[in-house]
């Protein structure tokens, strides 16, 4: 057989595959998977097998950067979906802004006399910066950076000496932080300049001034030494600029304001495990045995923190918007003590089915989990003096806990997929018709019915592959316990006509539609709910023979 027969024969099993698996989920090249299907027999003369495959429920379900697959002691799998209510570190909310400070320094009457009668003379000037933001009221700081930049300008007409100190800042190595400018007169004024590190130094901002916070004292001890017969004009001045830069706290104690650190707007989960049922709509009913919500809280800001949350809400196309009911009001954040500095405290929560609405909301198959907080750092009314560090970080994260332990009935699924099928199309009239054979070991306590549509660009329904549409997978019995007792198995046969074949390997998509019922007792009864384990699986072996003008070919993975 010529090879572009070979490709628009296995353009036509595509569809079929696909149809097979990705009513849960896509299978990335599933003719690359091959291994003996055991209990399976073939009969060459009939068809040869082109797929031979085993899927797990692992290998069908899609993991995402936000969810993973989690296999617990007993063999059940859980899908976890992980969002962030709010995460926020303390530099985000919290910063020093450059500090500026500026002014003149002027010779007193008795000063100016001392200089022209003595030749030289000295004062003692002291002045308070108010350091830090307005809002915030700073009781000390470890800076982890700080740049320390100040000139002197001095114009007066004699040699000047100048002693820049500031004892509220104690220096890596433990000394009081003082600095010497000499300012020798030039005309027209003289300048010195100094820029000093101060990083790891610590600032001691509750002892320098009237207001026991935010400020730090300036000290500047000034000697003047006459030169010849220069004039001393009271006017003359020492100024300062003096700026502290890049403000970078380690530790931060003392009363920072009141901060709403609330997010912006709400975010959402999507569960894409339920994408393709929203698709086709439900028309059954679902229902999960104990879904779980756990919101996880921690925090190292030394700080007391008033937080609620003001929506967690799930989204779902045919049951609508629905709130989840049973969390605390408000949340409790933990805060660490002076004595836990840099540690982090955590606690948690669940809501299940016994203390909320989880598992009516999560029966209801929504598409996403919308939720949003509220947080405030020093709630109205709060005066208490705090500590922050600048990595501090409080998050307040939620985990959607889908355990696969359910009962479905009726449950109607559906997925669309564009066909893009590597066929070469003019040798298409010469395929009368083909037989599709299909086997498959079933572990999964689960019924499937299934179709597959092909239909045009427009949507329009060009054909379909089972004919009559058929219980496609059969479910094993289930013990007490919900878990299969073995499996089922299944050989079935498809032939498509020569305009079937025409049809399908000139559609555009495929419209795969499953209805899922789980086990359901064969003497009647109530429907148990039962568990999908992770050694659960599908085999399937599929082949195609074809008729290409009398002849019958048969089409196997590789031959020419």
């Amino acid at each position: 057989m010529k090879l572009k027969t070979q490709k628009a024969l296995l353009g036509l099993m595509i569809p079929f595959v696909l149809g097979i698996t990705s009513c849960l989920s896509d299978l990335e090249e599933p003719l690359k998977k091959f291994e003996n299907v055991k209990g399976a027999e073939w009969n060459p003369s009939v068809a040869a097998p082109i797929v031979s495959s085993r899927l797990t429920l692992a290998d069908i379900l899609d993991q995402t950067s936000n969810s993973y697959i989690l296999v617990d002691d007993d063999d059940l799998l859980h899908l976890i979906y992980n969002g962030d209510l709010l995460s926020l570190e303390a530099n985000q909310v919290i910063s020093i802004p450059d500090q500026k400070f500026d002014g003149s320094i002027k010779l007193f009457p008795f000063q100016i006399l001392d200089l022209q009668n003595n030749g030289t003379t000295s004062l003692n000037f002291s002045t308070v910066f108010d350091f830090g933001p307005k809002d915030m009221e700073l009781d000390s700081i470890i800076m982890n950076a700080c740049g320390f930049v100040s000139t002197l300008t001095s114009s007066i007409q004699h040699d000047v000496t100048v002693t820049f100190s500031l004892p509220g800042i104690t220096d890596k190595e433990g000394k009081k932080f003082s600095v010497k400018y000499d300012m020798p007169y030039k005309a027209g004024g003289s300048t010195s300049k100094r820029n000093i590190d101060l990083s790891n130094s610590d600032f001691n901002l509750s002892q320098s001034g009237d207001k026991e916070f935010s400020q730090l004292k300036a000290e500047f001890n000034i000697t003047v030494n006459k030169v010849d017969d220069n004039p001393v004009d009271p006017d003359d001045e020492v100024h300062f600029n003096t700026d502290f830069l890049y403000n970078e706290y380690e530790v931060l104690y003392g009363f920072v304001g009141n901060i709403d650190i609330s997010p912006a707007e709400a975010d959402s989960i999507n569960l894409n495990i339920f994408n393709n049922t929203n698709k086709g709509g439900t028309t059954g009913t679902f229902s999960l045995n104990d879904p779980k919500v756990k919101i996880r809280i921690s925090n190292s800001y030394g700080l007391p923190i008033e937080s609620k949350i003001i929506e967690l809400t799930t989204i779902s196309p045919k049951y609508g918007n629905n709130t989840l009911t049973g969390y605390p009001d408000p949340l409790n954040i933990p805060v660490p003590t002076y004595a836990q500095v840099g540690k982090t405290l955590t606690d948690s929560f669940s809501l299940d089915k016994n203390n909320s609405n989880i598992r009516s909301l999560l029966s209801n198959v929504p598409d996403k989990v919308v939720y949003n907080v509220a947080m405030q750092v020093n709630p109205p009314g709060s005066k208490q003096r705090n500590f922050i560090l600048y990595h501090s970080k409080v998050n307040v994260g939620l985990s959607v806990d889908i355990p696969f332990y359910a009962s479905a009935d009726g449950f109607v699924i559906e997925d669309e997929q564009p066909l893009t099928l590597d066929a070469d199309l003019s040798n298409i009239d010469s395929i009368e018709s083909a037989t599709i054979r299909l086997y498959i070991e079933n572990d999964f306590p689960i019924d499937v019915g299934l179709q597959v549509y092909f239909a045009d660009e427009q949507g329009n329904i060009v054909d379909s592959l089972v004919k009559p549409y058929q219980l496609l997978l059969a479910s094993p019995p289930v013990d007490s316990k919900g878990e299969s007792m073995g499996h089922t198995s299944k050989t079935i046969d498809f032939v498509v006509d020569h305009q079937g074949v025409q049809n399908i390997l000139k559609a555009k998509k495929a419209i795969i539609r499953g209805t899922l019922n789980t086990y359901k007792p064969s003497g009647g009864g109530a429907q148990p709910e039962v568990k999908f384990l992770s050694k659960y699986g599908i085999y399937v072996k599929v082949g195609v023979q074809s008729t290409v003008k009398g002849e019958v070919l048969k089409m196997i993975q590789g031959g020419q």
